[in-house]
Parts: C-alpha cells; sequence; structure tokens
C-alpha cells in the first residue's frame, strides 16, 4: 500500500523517486510538500494583487529552495512582449540577464516559444538571448514555464553557478508543483487586472478617464504629501471641435481627438498622467519634484498642438 502511495503522490509531483530511496522517508517528504503546496494556493488565493502574488513566489523561491537569483516574467500576449515583475526579489529592479530584444519579441524567448523548462545547466548555449559573456561563463540558467489557458502567461528564471546545476536539476519537479498550483489564481487575478484597467482607460484615445482621476485622487495627494512634492494640473479644451464634427463627421472627429491623445501623451513625462477628462477636454497631472514646469509645459503642448496636421 505505501508503495503504491508513494507511487501516486510522486506522479501527482512528477517527481521521479529513486529505486535505492527510502520508502518511508521519500513518501513523508513528498506528504508535507503536498500540505506545505496546499498552504500556499491558499495563501495566494488571499492575496489581493497580482504583484502581491509575483512577490510571494519570489519569497517562496528564496525562503524555501535558497534561490537568490532569479527573475519573474509576465507574458503580454496582446502585444508579443514579456516585462520582468520581480528580479532578485525586488519588484522595481530591471530584467539584466537576458537580451533586451525578448521584453519587445516574446516569441525570440526559448521557453515562451517552446513551452519547455531551457537547462542550460546540461547544454550551455541552449539559448541564444541569454548574455553569454566573458563575466557569465561561470553562470548558468533554467527557465520554466508557467502556464495559463495552453499558453505560456509567466517564466520563472533561475540563474546560478554551474556547479549548482545538479541542486536545481533536482529542487526542479517541486518548484514547478508550486507554480503549477498557483498558476490558476495568477491568470484569474491577471484578467480581473486586465478589466479594471480596461474601465479606467478612455476606450477611444487609451488614456485615463475621469473615473481614474476619481479612483486615483486621494493616492495621489498623499504621495506628495509623503513625498513632500507638489502636483501641476494642467486643463485644456480643443477649440471649435464642434465644428470638425458638424463638417467632417464624428468618424473625422474620433481621429482628431485620437491624434491629439497621441500628441499629448509624447510631450509629458512617464511620472505624469494624461486624462481624457470630457468630450472634448483634457487634463495633465504633473507630479513636481522641485522647480514648477506647468506653464513651460503648456506652452509645449500648445506649440505641438499647432504644429498637428
Amino acid at each position: 500500500n505505501l508503495g503504491a502511495i508513494s507511487h501516486d503522490i510522486s506522479r501527482l509531483i512528477r517527481y521521479e523517486i529513486e529505486e535505492n530511496s527510502n520508502l518511508v522517508t521519500t513518501t513523508t517528504e513528498m506528504v508535507e510538500t503536498l500540505l506545505e503546496v496546499a498552504q500556499f494556493k491558499q495563501a495566494v488565493e488571499e492575496d489581493q494583487t497580482t504583484q502581491e502574488v509575483y512577490f510571494r513566489i519570489s519569497q517562496l523561491l528564496t525562503e524555501k529552495f535558497g534561490v537568490n537569483t532569479f527573475s519573474i516574467y509576465e507574458v503580454l500576449h496582446t502585444n508579443n512582449h514579456m516585462k520582468a515583475v520581480v528580479v532578485d526579489g525586488d519588484q522595481q529592479k530591471p530584467a539584466c540577464w537576458c537580451n533586451a530584444r525578448v521584453m519587445f519579441h516574446a516569441d525570440s524567448c526559448r521557453t515562451h516559444r517552446t513551452g519547455h523548462v531551457i537547462d542550460s545547466f546540461d547544454s550551455r548555449y541552449i539559448c541564444s538571448q541569454f548574455n553569454h559573456s566573458e563575466e557569465t561563463k561561470h553562470l548558468g540558467h533554467m527557465c520554466i514555464p508557467v502556464f495559463h489557458s495552453g499558453q505560456v502567461g509567466m517564466i520563472i528564471q533561475i540563474v546560478a553557478k554551474r556547479t549548482e546545476g545538479p541542486v536545481y536539476q533536482f529542487l526542479l519537479p517541486f518548484i514547478r508543483t508550486y507554480l503549477r498550483e498557483s498558476s490558476p489564481t495568477v491568470e484569474a487575478k491577471r484578467l480581473l487586472d486586465t478589466l479594471r484597467e480596461s474601465a479606467l482607460r478612455d476606450a477611444l484615445t487609451g488614456l485615463h478617464n475621469r473615473r481614474f482621476l476619481k479612483e486615483y485622487e486621494d493616492t495621489l495627494i498623499a504621495t506628495t504629501r509623503r513625498k513632500n512634492n507638489s502636483l501641476s494640473i494642467l486643463m485644456m479644451d480643443l477649440d471649435h471641435f464642434k465644428h470638425v464634427n458638424d463638417t467632417y463627421g464624428h468618424d473625422v472627429g474620433d481621429t482628431v481627438l485620437k491624434a491629439l491623445a497621441k500628441t499629448l501623451s509624447a510631450q509629458v513625462r512617464t511620472s505624469d498622467i494624461v486624462i481624457r477628462y470630457g468630450g472634448e477636454e483634457f487634463m495633465v497631472i504633473l507630479q513636481e519634484n522641485y522647480d514648477y514646469t506647468g506653464p513651460q509645459l503648456a506652452e509645449k503642448i500648445r506649440i505641438a498642438v499647432e504644429k498637428m496636421k
């Protein structure tokens, strides 16, 4: 009976039991793993945001499996992009181990393209997108795909000394069990994030909408006070827009609004927020540090709009 139970559990976590291993010890360890996985799954389900889940996975890699150098990538299927959501436990740190090309062409990532674990501990140059150099020649990497609705939705990249490769090859089935159990929750939270984001953006221009402003105004003010910064607010109205609609039709009017939105976005910094406030009314919120640059930006925008064709 113990042999049958051990066999069933090993199939569940996809772990191959060695012939000479102690059956009682091995089975006990696998049962304990399943219990910990169930607890991890419950914790993930209770997390509020996708970012919290990503950070919990990074804590798992560090505290449970002793991984210190790793990247968690989110695959964005709508534009074939990838983005690093956690690097070495830091949610702000940029990706550093792969060619920047994979960020904008996800298909160039071998793990994303094949859906297989890519293990360079066994085959050093298996992935052409890893940053092979004199500094990284002693390092190997293992990239693990996590599937969402039949597609690779997330990739865990572990980087370690080549001598440590056998350790991570041994740990791989256990790491994949945790990732597999958390996958449906990550997918569901990502879908909710997408729906929420779409509700806070104007469908025509892609800019934030008035609902976004209402929802985030308290956060903006609190952040500004905490950092001892200031906010500058530009309000603008597109002149003679009714004449455009009446003369050329609403489709042309929509084209004008989209062109204006693109022009506004091109003039501001990434920290600034552009909002479609109403029909032809727009708002820009500048998160200032030291100098008051509102008038300069306003004039910069006015000149850019004047040059629009």
